[in-house]
């Protein structure tokens, strides 16, 4: 799994932390990282959705 982490950018990284680490809410990320919430919905969605492709 840390291999597949490695492979994201800095800045999917910073949002997966947030969010699952870091336990956020999208509206508190987005808040402070001057995104909008659907933005933050979406790009997590997609790298969850990319991490699955590559474990299977």
């Amino acid at each position: 799994m840390r291999n597949l982490l490695d492979e994201l950018s800095a800045k999917d990284k910073i949002l997966l932390y947030r969010k699952y680490y870091y336990m956020q809410s999208t509206e508190q990320i987005a808040a402070e990282s001057g995104l909008t919430q659907r933005y933050v919905e979406g790009r997590l969605y997609r790298i969850k959705k990319k991490l699955r492709g590559k474990i299977q």
